[in-house]
Parts: C-alpha cells; structure tokens; sequence
C-alpha cells in the first residue's frame, strides 16, 4: 500500500472521475467529489474511506482492513472525533458530513503527507505536492515562504514553499464544499501534556518499552523486506531492538563518513551483533553527488541536503538486488523522547515543583549531561526563569539572507498552531512539542508509488502521546540525555550502546562535498534564483573563509543555500515545461 491518493470536486458525471488519474483508480465518488488511491482502500461503506495503514489502539495493536457497521456508527456518533482515540497509524480518512460536505483528516503522526490547493475554484488535495497545485502551469516557488524556511523551518505555518500549496497540519480536518474549506484541529500535542502534574510514576520506561515494542512491530508486520538504517545511536538501535524476532528479511545498514565522527561501523556492528541481524556498511561516495541536482525535490520544503542523494544510490542497489518492501528509521526519536542539553527541564521543575530535594537532582543532572560548573547551571537556569514566557521562541538564522528578506519575513509573521502554547505551559514542554513538528517536515525520502515508504515508527502515534506525559527532567535523568528511553530498553541492548554519549553523523561528508565543489556551489549561488529573487545577500557569498568552528557554521549555511536553490530550480523547471 503506497498511501498516494488525490482528491478532487468535478462536475457530477465528469468522464474523469472513471478514469484513472497519474496512476491511481477511482475509490470513492460521491456528487462532485471523488477519490483516487495507489493501492488498496479501506471503505466504509457509501460514505467515505480511508487511504493508508490503520490500527486498532489495543495491545498488541491490530491492522485494520475494515471498519464494519457498528464501528462506523459509532465514529459517526462521535462526529468522527473518536478516529484518534480509537486508532493510530499512517492514514488519511475521507467521509461525507452531515450536512453533504467531505471531510478529511490526515492523522496525528503526519506519517501519510497530505498537501491543498485550489484549481478554477475548486478544492483539491493529495499526498503529491504537485498534484495539489493548479495543473494549468501555475505552481511554481513562493519566494517569501522560501526566505521564511530559510530564515528557521519552525517559523512555518501550514504554507508550503510552493505558491498555492498548504500543508494539512497532522491531526487537523479539513471540510470543503469544494470551492471553500473549513480546517478545525481534532488532536494536538498539547492535549496530553498536563502542566500542572509533579513526577510520573516510576513504571515510565516500563510503559514506554511495551508502546514501543507495540508500534514498531506492528509496523514491521505489514512489510515482509525491510531494510533498517543503522547508526549503533539509541534512537535506531531502539527500532532494531523492537522487531519481531521472528520477521522473515530484516537487513541494517549503515552509512559510514569520511572522518570519526562519520564512522560508527563500530558502534552499528556491537548493535546488529548482539541482536543477530545482518549489517551491511557502506562508505559516503562524491561521486554520487551532484550538487546542480534536487534532493528530495517532491518535497515543497527545501528540507533534505545533498548527502541524502548517497543515501538514495544505496537504497536503489539494494532494492535491486533483493526486494525492498521499507527502508525503517530511527528518525525522529530526538524528538520523540525529549533530548535536550539545556536548563530548561530545571526551569520546568521548578514551577512546577518549587524548591526542593527534587529540583536539586535535576540540576546535578544538567551539569552532568552538559559538563558546565554547578554555579554555571543555577545561574543559566535563574536567567531562562527571570526572562519569562512559556511558549517556545523560534530561533531564527538569518546568515546569508538579504535584508529585503528578512524585512519581509518579520512583516509577515506566522506560526504553526503546535507552537501556540496554551495558558500556563511549561517551557519545556514548548520545546518538547516544537521538537514534534520539526520532526513531521522530512518523512518522505521518495515519492509516493516511487519507491518503498520510508517508515519512522518512533514517531507512531501512542508513542507521542505517552512520551508527551513525561516530564522534561525526567527524560535528562541521571545526567543522560533521552533517559527514560535509555532506561526502557536497558535490559535489552548492549550497555556500550546505551550509555553512549557521542553522536555521529554526516557532517565530515557534507564539509567534504563542499571542498570538492565549492567552485560549483558559489557560482550557482551567484547566478541563481536565491540571488536573483533577493533572498541572499549576494556579498555573504563573496565572504573570505573563516577558520574554526565559524567556518564550519558558514559552510553548512553555504550547503543549505545551496540545497534551496536547486530544490527551487526543480519547482521552476517544472513549471517551465508545464506552460
């Protein structure tokens, strides 16, 4: 089941709505509205199905393939509302109202994209974000939203950087007559985070073994070949950790750089060792980089850097030597389980527990996990107590942009709904919910119906919501960051593992890509659309090198730069031959 699917309000007896539409078949018409799906629905009777995986909330959780009679009654009774407390899984549910309007939810984890837009008027939605665009040659680069996601991707709302395009924030219902929509947001993060509670019950890392182990597995039970990314870091060890013994072709990979910090073969292979499974290693390559190219160009967020196209190669010579039915992910557990290295769990605590035995522990622990002075820590905390304010502050970047732009973007503020914190947040929990909605941004490695689904089970909806419950100091117990996750899975994976500390990743590669094209990179950057659109600063550009960790910083913006301006070209190339 690949979860494609587009949406649509044509003419009642329009010949289209018989038709096949860029690979999919018709799954629901009703009046003027019609469905089209790549792979299998579940229906749900004449008034409405659902496209993507479902499951029931039970333990173990179940696949749903129906939903009979009475289970539709009584979502029906519930307005559909109960779909969240009822089910969890990667889906988009599509049904009549009431009142003859469609309705569509995407759910909570945003694991199925679901972007709109309108065409002559008309509604239209789908997991393609070109397919929600005018299809008359019209979708092209929303310049000021591109600056914005420049400026920090937090400080998006549901806009995408293709003029025309919005996203469906997870978790919220749009309802159309087809020429006009409504969206009411039926699940949020903040619906299951309470300020007011002092430290959990001490079965947390029980609870959070059981869900995990739960919702990977049921992911790993609707894919017979599943490719696994590998670090030997908790986040995906945890996965590896999590699936089912008994899964019939489960191999891991890992991606290995060209500096130590690159290399965690070491780490990876102690992982896949003591959990008996395959590890297959293979070295980042320049020579499958093409910096001049899109990464992830499907996407209407620049959100992916060049290194993934290494990433892509593999997985494509992997698929073609032995099938690929998932390529599964650690991504997002960061998030997920809370991991952060500041005073803010202190901040936290303390207005919610006030001077104590237990506030004492928890800035021991932030000196611990950052290695700052005590004296350091109590006065960085007083100071992010004495500033005030609970909701989460977006950080912006603005290095490199021109001052057009960034005029532009403080004239035109805007903000996720995630990020509007109600009434007497913490600010740990803020941060805790903002770390949720970056994660959302780059779960598509491929496109729809391209290739095997990226599946990030970290990310499962019961997961979220049980982890949204801890406190933030008790995910930095001990002075390990992500602790209670550290402490579910303790019995299960080798202690080198989790009581690692260091974190790998590409970052050799990426400063290795730009040494070997940095010719390349400028001069796109001078000629470009960024430049000529008068989102860069064309003199950032023209900046001698900084040596240090300040040059470091500059090369990494000069990558992202670089990223943008491609992933625009490829949206401008397309309209081109549109016209």
């Amino acid at each position: 089941m690949t979860g494609r699917f587009f949406i649509a309000a044509d003419e009642p007896h329009s010949s289209q709505s018989r038709d096949r539409v860029v690979g999919m078949d018709p799954v629901f018409c009703s009046g003027s509205f019609r469905v089209w799906s790549e792979g299998p629905a579940i229906h749900t009777g004449k008034r409405g199905v659902i496209i993507g995986h479902m499951f029931t909330r039970t333990l173990p959780s179940r696949r749903v393939s129906q939903i009979d009679q009475p289970a539709y009654d009584r979502l029906e009774r519930s307005g559909f509302l109960d779909l969240t407390r009822d089910y969890w899984g990667a889906y988009i549910a599509i049904f009549l109202t009431g009142s003859g309007h469609l309705a569509i939810f995407r759910d909570p984890s945003g694991a199925l994209p679901c972007f709109f837009g309108s065409a002559d008027g008309r509604v239209r939605l789908s997991s393609d974000a070109d397919l929600a665009a005018a299809n008359d040659g019209a979708s092209r680069v929303d310049y000021l939203e591109l600056a914005r996601f420049l400026w920090s991707p937090d400080a998006m709302g549901p806009a995408t950087c293709v003029a025309g395009v919005n996203e469906l924030i997870a978790g919220h219902c749009l309802t159309t007559d087809g020429q006009r929509c409504d969206i009411a947001c039926w699940w949020s993060p903040w619906d299951f985070v309470d300020s007011r509670a002092a430290s959990r019950p001490t079965d947390a890392p029980q609870k959070l073994h059981a869900t995990t182990v739960d919702c990977v597995r049921t992911w790993a039970e609707c894919f017979p070949n599943i490719v696994l990314g590998v670090s030997g870091g908790l986040d995906s060890s945890i996965v590896a950790a999590s699936l089912p013994p008994e899964a019939p072709s489960i191999r891991c990979l890992t991606m290995i750089g060209p500096d130590p910090e690159g290399d965690e073969s070491g780490y990876a292979t102690t992982l896949t060792d003591a959990l008996g499974l395959p590890l297959i290693m293979e070295r980042y390559n320049l020579l499958r980089i093409d910096v001049g190219r899109g990464t992830l160009p499907h996407l209407p967020w620049p959100i992916a850097r060049q290194f993934a196209q290494n990433i892509q190669a593999v997985h494509t010579r992997l698929a073609d030597e032995n099938t690929v039915d998932a390529y599964f992910t650690g991504n997002g557990g960061d998030n997920v389980f809370c991991s952060m290295r500041s005073t803010t769990p202190i901040v936290d605590r303390f207005l919610t527990e006030g001077l104590g035995p237990g506030l004492c522990r928890s800035v021991i622990d932030v000196c611990d996990l950052t290695e700052a002075s005590l004296l350091a820590v109590v006065k960085a905390g007083w100071q992010k107590y004495r500033r005030g304010g609970r909701g989460y502050a977006v950080v912006p970047e603005s290095r490199g942009l021109s001052i057009q732009a960034t005029e532009a973007i403080a004239g035109s503020l805007v903000r996720h709904p995630w990020l509007e914190a109600p009434a007497g947040s913490l600010p740990g929990k803020a941060a805790h919910v903002a770390m949720l909605m970056r994660a959302q941004k780059g779960l598509e490695l491929y496109p729809r119906g391209k290739s095997a689904p990226q599946i990030a089970p970290l990310l499962s909806q019961p997961l979220v919501e049980l982890c949204l419950t801890i406190p933030a100091w008790q995910w930095i117990g001990s002075g390990q960051d992500r602790a209670c996750a550290r402490q579910a899975f303790a019995d299960v994976l080798p202690a080198a593992l989790i009581n690692r500390t260091s974190k790998g990743g590409p970052g050799g590669f990426m400063r290795q890509i730009f040494e070997h094209h940095a010719d390349t990179v400028l001069a796109m950057l001078r000629d470009g659309i960024l430049v000529r659109e008068k989102i860069v600063d064309p003199g950032f550009l023209d900046e001698p090198a900084i040596p240090g960790w300040r040059g470091i910083a500059k090369t990494q913006r000069l990558m992202a730069l670089c990223a943008a301006e491609s992933w625009a070209r490829s949206w401008e190339n397309q309209h081109s031959t549109t016209r």
